[in-house]
């Protein structure tokens, strides 16, 4: 599955959690970014405007979580 959005931080951002996780706000859902490139790539880009991150993703809740094997900067 491909997911664009902007990339947030739940707890700062949507006050979920009790600490930092970064998503990628969708139209429609939240995606909790799961896996190493992501934390890398949202340490590297915190308010990255548009992002696209390519994984695996399951409903959890109303949101999503996507376990993601590849993320980038999207014009």
């Amino acid at each position: 599955m491909t997911v664009t959005g902007e990339l947030k931080c739940a707890h700062c951002d949507f006050k979920i959690g009790d600490s930092c996780a970064a998503v990628l706000k969708t139209e429609k859902a939240l995606y909790f970014l799961k896996g190493k490139k992501a934390k890398a790539f949202a340490k590297e880009n915190p308010k990255a405007k548009k992002a696209e991150a390519v994984g695996q993703a399951k409903k959890v809740g109303e949101n999503y979580e996507l376990k993601v094997t590849s993320i980038a900067l999207k014009e």
